[in-house]
């Protein structure tokens, strides 16, 4: 998508070639965020494109540097272990009951908003410092991401004991399903990887906080939660693989991911028929959402294992399943050129824009494959989704026009 830039629609924003030489780009910490696709992204704005995403950008930058920082201390109510600093969250759905959301999931007495609302907050930011290399987006990034993690008075413990808790049946610890709640630590390790070169990020941060995702791992690699997870056999296998693997590459345990992908990669494609249906995903009522999910997950560990010089986005099994395949089952229904006949749920602006839409990017950026572009833009056509709220294509632009 096209658009004209206007810098004084912008405002006092930098965006010449100086300003970007003052934010370099780190291979070592980018790994979804890559530097090639953000180097793109500034010459395509300041070319022209891509203007509504980033006065969206802008817009939300601008607005968190005046917001009240995120942290685990501040809920309202406590984890059963008595401790402020332990993630709290509630199951997502009813017991008994898939599909059917608690009222009060989202409240502040939990911590799953404040975890949002903490990614949204060190994405804007980071993305805003790199576009205009001002330095106060950076502070501001710097000072979310060490309350979080590395402030001795607000910071979180490097576990997820109390995630996901059945709060009705007075449990005194959470599920394992709760591990899903730490997808947005990803998306923050994306940000300091643009602002680790700003004054306001230093070397005994980046220390301090490989040290508490090294905690974090092994509580995920030796915790029942983490073995229950990663034996599911279906999006939550996928989550805590796509989770793990980013963890251990920043950890600087990149060998390390690249054994065990090896060998768990064969595990993932149980989730996959040969024709590419997952039959799991299927049988829930929101069967939309998992399936679209499961393959969000699945192409963001593609990525990785690429970087990695594992093949993932071309193996095939011996009984010829393929993500591609995957990939494709769902086209025609995303598409509605075919009903639907699963779930009870229909699909989404919502499933399209979090899930589906981020996938196809990444299909078609790898196979540069123009036809994933070109289902791309009928759905976002068709759905009438402003390009504002596709922010992930400033980090993910397109490289294959859909009419090449």
């Amino acid at each position: 998508m096209t658009h004209g830039f206007d810098k004084k629609a912008l405002g006092a924003m930098d965006l010449s070639t100086d300003g970007r030489n003052k934010v370099p780009l780190t291979s070592d910490v980018l790994l979804y965020w890559k530097p090639d696709y953000l180097s793109k992204t500034l010459d395509l704005i300041k070319n022209g494109h891509y203007q509504a995403h980033f006065k969206a950008l802008m817009t939300n930058a601008k607005k968190y540097l005046n917001e009240p920082l995120q942290s685990v201390v501040l809920k309202t109510e406590i984890a059963p272990s008595e401790n402020k600093h332990d993630f709290y969250s509630r199951t997502f759905y009813k017991p008994d009951a898939d599909g059917i959301q608690h009222p009060d999931v989202f409240a502040n007495k939990y911590d799953k908003v404040s975890l949002w609302k903490m990614e949204n907050i060190t994405s804007s930011l980071s993305l805003a410092y790199y576009l205009t290399g001002n330095e106060i987006y950076a502070k501001r990034c710097a000072q979310q991401i060490k309350g979080w993690f590395i402030d001795p008075a607000s910071r979180m413990t490097p576990h997820l004991l109390y995630a996901s808790v059945e709060v009705e049946l007075k449990r005194p610890i959470g599920r394992q399903y709760g591990i899903v709640e730490a997808h947005p630590f990803k998306t923050m390790i994306e940000a300091v990887g643009l602002i680790e070169h700003s004054p306001y990020w230093t070397k005994e941060d980046t220390k301090a906080l490989k040290e508490w995702f090294r905690d974090f791992t092994f509580w995920m690699l030796t915790s029942q939660f983490g073995h229950l997870e990663e034996r599911s056999g279906n999006n939550h296998q996928t989550g805590f693989y796509a989770l793990l693997m980013r963890f251990l590459v920043f950890i600087d345990e990149k060998e390390v991911a690249k054994r065990y992908f090896s060998f768990a990669k064969y595990k993932l494609f149980k989730q996959f028929e040969p024709d590419g249906k997952q039959k799991r995903e299927l049988k829930r009522p929101d069967a939309f959402w998992y399936v679209g999910y499961n393959l969000n997950f699945a192409t963001e560990l593609a990525d990785l294992a690429d970087s990695l010089g594992v093949s993932f986005w071309t193996f095939e099994s011996v009984d010829k399943r393929t993500l591609r395949k995957a990939i494709d089952w769902c086209i025609p229904y995303i598409l509605e050129q075919e009903k639907f006949q699963f779930g009870i749920h229909p699909l989404t602006k919502v499933d399209l824009m979090l899930v589906y839409l981020p996938m196809l990017r990444r299909a078609a950026n790898f196979y540069l494959d123009k036809h994933y572009e070109q289902v791309f833009d009928k759905i976002v056509k068709k759905w009438k989704i402003p390009p504002e709220q596709l922010q992930f294509e400033l980090y993910m632009p397109r490289v294959i026009s859909p009419s090449t």
